[in-house]
């Protein structure tokens, strides 16, 4: 996996990591991983907790520690599936900025993440969504993906 520094974030009991990001100002963060009513099915969003403690899944921080963010969110993502190998996790932005910092961020790992994941992509068509196999030098338009932990051969 590329070097990528991490920040130390919460291990939670529950669903939700939370983590200090040090860049131009200090922000707390959230990644929450919620339960979809459909097996197995879990969606991972991240957000700003704000002053009042409700969390900001749109806000745009540009604190100036992309690298270390990008690092702590493959962080959570391999301690969160490790607890849980059967989740499948929908990663979906909130708009398309941040549906595309999430595919910059499957592309800087994805040859890595492909050992031990099954990682493919959403693509919006005409009458629905097609499933197909994320590319990390693909150029596709995609508005999600799935990740889930591949099962071990016997």
């Amino acid at each position: 996996m590329p070097k990528q520094p991490a920040y130390p974030f919460d291990i939670p009991q529950s669903s939700t990591y939370t983590f200090l990001s040090e860049g131009k100002r200090s922000i707390t963060k959230v990644v929450d991983f919620s339960f979809t009513g459909i097996e197995s099915y879990v969606c991972a969003g991240l957000g700003d907790v704000l002053e009042d403690g409700s969390v900001d899944e749109e806000v745009i921080s540009n604190n100036g520690d992309l690298g270390r963010l990008l690092g702590t969110l493959i962080q959570i993502l391999l301690d969160y599936t490790a607890k849980f190998p059967k989740a499948v996790l929908f990663i979906a932005g909130i708009d398309e900025r941040r549906t595309q910092l999430y595919w910059r961020t499957l592309r800087l790992y994805g040859r890595v993440l492909n050992r031990d994941f099954r990682i493919t992509g959403l693509l919006k068509e005409e009458g629905g969504f097609r499933e197909c196999s994320f590319n990390t030098i693909s150029e596709l338009d995609y508005v999600a993906f799935l990740i889930r932990k591949k099962t071990p051969v016997a």
